[in-house]
This record gives C-alpha cells, structure tokens and sequence, in this order.
C-alpha cells in the first residue's frame, strides 16, 4: 500500500472491489463513490489513479472475462469490452504523471528550466501536452503551461518548461490527452538558479 491509498480509504469507504488483466497484467482496483479509483499492477507492484473524463470518480463496478475478453459494467448499466486504446468511453483518456516533491532546505532557487523527452510522433495531428506546478506538496497548483509534443515522425522530442519562478518546495504535474499512442521517459531534467 502507499499513504494516498491509505488515505483515500481513511477518509471514503470503497465501494467496490475487482480486478482485471490488461496485457498480461492483472489490475487490482478499489472504487470509490466519491474520488478516484486505485488500481494495483500486480506485474510492477505499482498503484494508478482512475477516473473518467472531467469526473473525480470512476463508474466502473464490476469486471467479468468472457472467452478471451474483458469487459466492464458501470454503476448506470453500461457494458462496455474492455480494448487498449486512448479513449476512456468517447472521451480522450487523460493521463496524468505527478513528480515526487522537491525539497531545497530553506533555499528559494528559481525553476530556470525543466526539460521532458516525449515520444509521439505516430499520428498526424500535433500532439500537445500540459504542466503545472505546486509550491505546497500539491495542495494548490499554478497555470496550465501547454507545450506541442510535435508531429509524425518527430520522435524523442523535448518539451521544456522555462522561468517558473521561485520555489521552496516544487511539485510538477504533466497532462495529456491527445488520443494517440505516446509516452514520456520516467525523468527529467530540472536546472536551477
């Protein structure tokens, strides 16, 4: 368990429990009425959060595997087959990565830049993507700032963030919803000042 997970079910009873497999991978969730699902990849041992479209919950109640298929029920009656793909119903999937905070002892060093790896490049359209920045452990965020990730055959494109002013403590949360296949390395590279 992790201390979010914990703290969701401090604050919120679940009220469900199921799992499904996804490629391989069997995906152990916990539902809410009243925030996000938590799910567990029992394969990476690692916990996400669900939700769907602008909502704060997610409507999923039960799974069942038929054949080879999976598929969902929600708590208004829909089933749905469970397929990979960028859509969350008929809606983009958002996806949303948050850093571990920053700490920097008391200083107040300006974010001169942070700079990202994306890797789009397979689709037509111009893949954008979206950062914004917590002073307080993610309590409160800042502005959107959306950068482009690029077009196709733009591959390992870097995506920078520059002169976001002082922090004591910083938090970086990245978006995106471009329905397309695309995916950021699991690092960055912060320069202060």
């Amino acid at each position: 368990s992790t201390r979010a997970v914990e703290t969701s079910i401090e604050i919120s009873d679940p009220t469900r429990c199921f799992w499904y497999e996804d490629e391989g991978h069997v995906m152990a969730c916990i539902r809410f009425s009243d925030r996000a699902a938590w799910c567990y990849d029992l394969a990476t041992e690692r916990w996400h959060e669900r939700v769907f479209g602008t909502d704060e919950t997610w409507p999923i109640v039960e799974t069942v595997k038929l054949g080879s298929d999976w598929y969902s029920g929600t708590d208004l009656g829909a089933i749905s087959k469970m397929v990979r793909s960028n859509l969350d119903g008929n809606e983009p999937l958002r996806k949303r990565a948050v850093s571990d905070t920053l700490y920097f002892e008391g200083e107040r060093p300006v974010l001169s830049e942070l700079e990202m790896f994306a890797n789009s490049g397979r689709s037509d359209i111009e893949a954008t993507c979206w950062m914004r920045f917590s002073k307080d452990n993610g309590n409160t965020w800042g502005a959107q700032k959306a950068r482009s990730i690029g077009r196709q055959g733009q591959y390992d494109r870097r995506v920078i963030w520059r002169n976001q002013g002082q922090f004591r403590r910083l938090t970086a949360e990245l978006n995106w919803t471009d329905a397309l296949e695309m995916s950021f390395a699991n690092e960055a590279r912060v320069t202060l000042a």
